[in-house]
């Protein structure tokens, strides 16, 4: 168990410290062969998003509102993380320091790799190492993403909430942490339905006290930063609930009015349908293979990538997460299991690695001649993307419902709210 625990960081440890090596001794060129090849576009240096972040806080210290300017930036990106990076204003940061946290946070996230439950065969151990140097977890890394700060808090959470009550509340610490740095992980609290009534309502009291305090102290700062998130194209990079309704608006010069439509419909179809084959017994019956770890991995990446995607656009290294919950799907092959239950890990494999097949499909496209070339372009790499990721997401809520099913809240509250009029009044 332990070396098929490590196979995964020990691959992705090699290849990010081959790729720092290459960099650091000059051979730029091979480098950015390699970045390129893993369908990457490299900038002049690496670590670009923790420049950013860095510039910003220069920018803060010296009295600059990043907000609205950031000549600290290259770029001129301006301030759009949450204001709880800003007390990070309190160190003396400066440019100097982007390379060191870069490095460290690929050191970081390679460490928490060890945190993933261990793959139970040698082909799940491959396929889980396969994720850890994908091009999601590429990208995640050479950008330095504050994503990585998120993954790790989430692994730690994950592989907390399934021991004792201490730890979960530990847990649960790493979940708010997480969520003042980066908004969505939030959704993680959902987890607390597990939790007996008395336990569930402290941590949500404690929960939401916090949230509400960050938001009255950093109200103004904090609609700014919102306000400065950019908005990506339907069809790009980003992924999201929005993009394949979008898209298609675009593609047939259809109403802009009805891209919201879309999404509303499209996501009420993927809530009932996966309601459904969340709640048919052999979902709960391959969920029940599981064990503990493998079971809050897997809610815990379930849980971080249907906010991500229902909620708004994201960039594609945010995809990442989806690592938390790779080694419990490939846990689900086998056993007379579903097949979309046998086939959401190498959905899941196949999204991770979708920078490098996107290139492989446009070349395709570039060598069928001008005519098939838009086409193959965008109905092979754009629409495919899309309905894999639809039909991802209807899978990862029939494993969320699933696993929520049963849980000590959700009976209590189906208790308390089944009883009528007059089996109160006989209380």
């Amino acid at each position: 168990m332990t070396v098929r625990r490590a196979i995964p960081a020990l691959a992705a440890l090699a290849l990010f410290a081959g790729l720092t090596a290459l960099y650091l001794s000059g051979q730029r060129a091979l480098y950015d062969h390699i970045i390129q090849l893993w369908g990457i576009r490299p900038y002049a240096q690496p670590f670009f998003d923790t420049r950013g972040l860095v510039s910003a806080i220069e920018c803060l210290r010296q009295g600059v509102d990043a907000y609205v300017t950031n000549p600290c930036d290259p770029e001129n990106r301006l301030y759009d993380y949450p204001p709880s990076w800003s007390l990070l204003t309190l160190l003396p940061v400066t440019q100097t320091w982007v390379e060191p946290i870069g490095i460290a946070l690929g050191l970081a996230f390679v460490a928490s790799l060890l945190l993933l439950p261990a793959a139970r065969d040698r082909v799940g151990t491959v396929m889980v190492a396969a994720g850890a140097v994908s091009c999601t977890a590429l990208f995640t890394v050479e950008r330095a993403n504050n994503d990585i700060v998120v993954f790790i808090l989430s692994a730690l959470a994950a592989a907390l909430l399934w021991r004792s009550a201490a730890l979960r509340l530990l847990g649960y610490c790493m979940v708010q942490i997480a969520g003042l740095l980066k908004y969505f992980p939030m959704i993680l609290m959902a987890a607390a339905v597990r939790e007996l009534p008395r336990r569930f309502f402290i941590v949500a009291a404690l929960s939401s006290a916090a949230v509400v305090l960050f938001a009255l102290l950093t109200w103004h700062d904090l609609l700014r930063a919102l306000g400065n998130i950019p908005k990506g194209a339907y069809i790009g990079e980003m992924f999201g609930a929005v993009n394949l309704g979008g898209g298609l608006v675009e593609l047939l010069a259809l109403p802009p009015a009805l891209v919201p439509v879309l999404r509303v419909i499209f996501t009420g179809l993927a809530l009932l349908i996966g309601l459904r084959l969340g709640l048919r017994a052999d979902t709960g019956a391959a969920l029940a293979r599981l064990d503990g770890r493998e079971r809050s991995f897997l809610l815990v990446g379930a849980l971080l990538i249907t906010s991500c995607f229902f909620a708004a656009q994201s960039i594609d290294y945010r995809a990442v997460h989806m690592l938390l919950m790779l080694p419990s799907l490939i846990a689900l092959r086998g056993h007379n299991a579903p097949q979309r239950l046998q086939l959401a890990a190498l959905g899941t494999l196949a999204l991770l690695w979708w920078d490098m097949l996107r290139i492989r499909i446009i070349w395709i496209g570039i060598n069928a001649g001008d005519a098939l070339e838009p086409v193959i372009r965008i109905g092979g790499a754009w629409l495919l993307r899309e309905l894999l990721w639809w039909w991802l997401m209807t899978v990862l809520i029939s494993l969320i419902v699933g696993l929520m099913r049963g849980a000590p809240m959700i009976e209590w509250a189906r208790e308390r709210f089944s009883r009528g009029p007059a089996t109160k009044a006989v209380s």
